[in-house]
């Protein structure tokens, strides 16, 4: 008898297991809804480069991050800045779009120990008691245009810059106004290029 109700309670725990397993699995957030601390980052001897686990640089990005998808960036990792690091920018664009480049995508002010951005990320967030910020893309909206070209294979160069200074606090700001902003505080770049055909 105590054997039978020993199997019994071994089978119910077995069965608690498996359904605890599968509500994370179901339940739990999907990579893009998670900043990306768990991915894979560029070793510390690498310097300032740009990657992503979605895609390789170079390669076709993954149709999830385009117009055809889910509209949603992908996700982004940087390896160690130079001293002096107080901000990065991120600028998206496209140099093969038929009215010459455009640009899809464009944040600022994010602080200095940020990482990775990924789909989460947005205007206002505050990182490190840093508001981050988004400027104005080539449709005039504070958002991730994602690619979406009208023919042919596009390049989609993901820049980022290491400065020395925030450029915040005024948002939508256009790239040019950044440029200007910019100018000799910019300590480092790093640049991801992926491709996307309809």
């Amino acid at each position: 008898m105590k054997k039978i109700i020993f199997l019994i309670i071994m089978g119910a725990l077995a069965v608690m297991l498996i359904l605890l397993v599968a509500a994370f699995i179901l339940l739990g957030p999907i990579r893009s809804e998670t900043f990306s601390s768990v991915i894979e980052m560029p070793p510390p001897d690498a310097g300032f480069v740009l990657i992503s686990p979605d895609f390789a640089d170079g390669g076709p990005i993954p149709a999830r991050y385009t117009c055809d998808g889910e509209n949603i960036p992908p996700t982004l990792a940087w390896g160690e800045p130079p001293a002096g690091t107080k901000s990065y920018v991120l600028i998206v664009e496209d140099p093969d779009a038929p009215l010459g480049t455009w640009t899809h995508w464009i944040v600022y002010n994010l602080p200095a120990e940020t990482r990775t951005v990924d789909a989460l990320i947005r205007p206002g967030v505050r990182l490190n008691d840093v508001t981050v910020l988004f400027g104005k893309n080539s449709w005039g909206k504070q958002a991730y245009g994602a690619p979406c070209p009208p023919s042919g294979i596009h390049h989609y160069v993901f820049q980022l810059y290491a400065l020395d200074i925030l450029l915040g606090p005024e948002d939508k700001a256009s790239k040019n106004e950044l440029a200007a902003r910019m100018q000799g505080h910019i300590l480092s770049y790093a640049e991801l290029t992926g491709t996307y055909t309809k």
